[in-house]
């Protein structure tokens, strides 16, 4: 990479030569005194000592743009008598031309675009097209889209090496292996998943550069006589990430022990669901870890620790077939028959544009499809076995969800209201998890005027934003201001307002949870980037939304059953988490 750097340094300095030239012997004025400029671009022009009078045929070669040669031999003689130093400015023009003509271009390249050395970029009009890569697919949910769908093909799961077994049904892989029913898993230390360790990186063959490469070093002489450069081996690092994987999307969630692909959103619904229906929330978080875990999407995908296709990108948690609220999309999955074999057939499956959204419809056909298997119930296991006959096609679908119940202690969530989980998030959840704070409250003197709230920029990608509080929607349409917008009221006169929007996901009259998912960044109305504009008002005027943001929260620690790690603990402050972090999830 060294020779190549320095190799298109003199490449470019002679290209500046060479066209310099030109222009000195195609008419551009060569006044006495570029004589010194000329000394710089060619080693053969001598300085001029001073200013001359030129006589009037001098001024008449000068500015005819002939070259030497092309002067009669009377008019040649005539200019060394009349004008010496410009005759031989043009003797000197004249002989890098013929040096030129006769081939001697090897430190002069030709004009127009050069053409690289292997391994190394081509600086050519537009961007280097990369290799295609082959698309990966979630390690649990359905494998391969139908053709016309847009959806990348999907590669087998993988399966945590520690926890309960990930089931073969549901939203799962095209060659559902035989089911077997996993032993009682061990408790993982500290609660954490062990990360695949990843291969080493091999040398790209592209490049001829590091292919050169002897097994000690490389002495690389430069195409100067006075340039050696040695270069020494290396092993290359890991390829560079895409800023669009790079992005966390959600909140941390404030209870330890749950796997890193669970968000607060998800939390919140199977939460909600609890409080509405009685359907515990352990059984509904054990389902979207069963169907939706372990894949290789989102947040922690590199590692086998995101989620699957499925789930990331039409935000369908629970493998429901049909036409969700964004649509339907055909995906491959595994089945099985009740005598434990597997099959693989092309299905629709709902797409959602928010996790919301996806608990609402499982709550709804736990309602009107499964009334009359959990009417009486009264514990989770029960709720799981029952449910789970009927859910999926999986032998061993129930038995599957009571593990990871108890692997997870999900049943936390069972002793657990939604006013509960609101007060640990705080007074605000955070609108809008992976953006930076950009544009602050109060007086701005770049534009002389005064911000009636905060900005947090999204960079080029457009993000989930969440409501702050629980409320009603007031607003949520266009203005030619604000563009895409959402106000909701809160009661006691305090209002949030959330501006410029390139999608929003809610209608007036709705209304939203602490933390649901509202819609997401843009830069419509009068914005200069992708942003989301958080406004707080209390009684009508506009206050600094940073106290509510940065406010404790009124719970207690909640430990969990087996083991004192598993507890509920509490964030510091949203704002200290306001920034750029890097995995997104596509809502569609």
């Amino acid at each position: 990479m060294t020779r190549h750097f320095f190799k298109e340094q003199a490449e470019g300095e002679e290209t500046i030569l060479k066209k310099t030239t030109k222009k000195l012997i195609k008419g551009i004025q060569i006044a006495s005194v570029a004589g010194l400029t000329t000394m710089m671009l060619c080693e053969n022009v001598q300085p001029v000592s001073g200013l001359t009078e030129k006589t009037e045929f001098a001024m008449e070669i000068e500015n005819s743009g002939k070259l030497w040669n092309e002067l009669s031999v009377e008019e040649q003689e005539q200019l060394e008598s009349e004008d010496p130093e410009l005759a031989q400015q043009m003797k000197d023009a004249q002989a890098v031309i013929d040096a030129e003509n006769a081939g001697n271009t090897e430190d002069i390249p030709e004009e127009g675009p050069e053409t690289p050395e292997e391994g190394t970029e081509t600086p050519g009009e537009g961007p280097e097209t990369p290799e295609t890569p082959t698309p990966e697919t979630p390690g649990e949910g359905p494998e391969t889209p139908e053709e016309g769908t847009g959806t990348p093909e999907t590669p087998t799961p993988e399966t945590p090496e520690e926890g309960p077994e990930t089931p073969e049904e549901g939203t799962e892989t095209p060659e559902a292996p035989t089911p077997e029913t996993p032993e009682t898993p061990e408790t993982p230390e500290e609660g954490t998943e062990t990360p695949v360790t990843p291969e080493a990186p091999t040398t790209p063959k592209e490049d001829a550069e590091v292919d050169a490469a002897a097994d000690s070093s490389t002495t690389v002489d430069d195409f100067s006589a006075d340039a050696v450069y040695e270069q020494k081996d290396y092993n290359p690092s890991e390829a560079f990430i895409s800023r669009s994987e790079k992005i966390t999307y959600n909140e941390a969630v404030p209870i330890e022990g749950l796997p890193k692909f669970i968000t607060q959103e998800m939390i919140i619904g199977a939460l909600k669901c609890q409080d509405e229906t009685g359907y515990p929330a352990s059984v509904t978080i054990a389902q979207i870890i069963q169907e939706s875990g372990f894949g290789k999407y989102g947040d922690g995908g590199a590692n086998g620790q995101g989620l699957s296709y499925l789930a990331y990108q039409y935000c369908n948690l629970f493998g429901i077939k049909g036409t969700g609220t964004a649509g339907s999309v055909n995906m491959k999955t595994g089945e099985q028959t009740s005598s434990g074999e597997n099959y693989t057939i092309t299905a629709g499956f709902r797409a959602y544009h928010t996790y919301t959204e996806c608990i609402a419809d499982r709550t709804q056909l736990l309602q009107h499809v499964y009334g009359d298997l959990t009417e009486g119930v009264t514990d989770a296991n029960t709720f799981a076995m029952q449910i789970g006959g009927r859910w999926a096609t999986s032998i061993t679908y129930g038995q599957n969800l009571i593990q990871q119940m108890e692997y997870y202690d999900l049943y936390r969530l069972d002793k657990m209201t939604l006013q509960d989980f609101s007060d640990m998030i705080g007074t605000f959840s955070n609108p809008c998890p992976g953006a930076s704070l950009t544009s602050g409250f109060g007086y701005r003197t770049y534009d002389n005027s005064f911000h009636k709230g905060i900005d947090l920029g999204t960079g080029n990608e457009n993000i989930p934003t969440y409501a702050a509080a629980a409320g009603t929607v007031v607003e949520a349409g266009w203005s030619e201001s604000a563009g895409n917008w959402i106000v909701i009221d809160h009661g006691n006169g305090l209002v949030t307002k959330y501006m410029h929007h390139s999608e929003i996901y809610v209608a007036a009259g709705q209304t939203v949870e602490k933390g649901q998912q509202i819609g997401l960044s843009g830069t419509t109305g009068k914005s200069s980037g992708n942003h989301l504009h958080f406004q707080v008002e209390e009684n009508g005027v506009a206050v600094d939304p940073t106290p509510y943001l940065s406010d404790g929260s009124t719970a207690t620690t909640v430990q969990a059953v087996t083991t004192t790690k598993k507890s509920m603990l509490l964030d510091d402050s949203i704002l200290n988490k306001i920034r750029v972090k890097l995995t997104k999830k596509n809502s569609i």
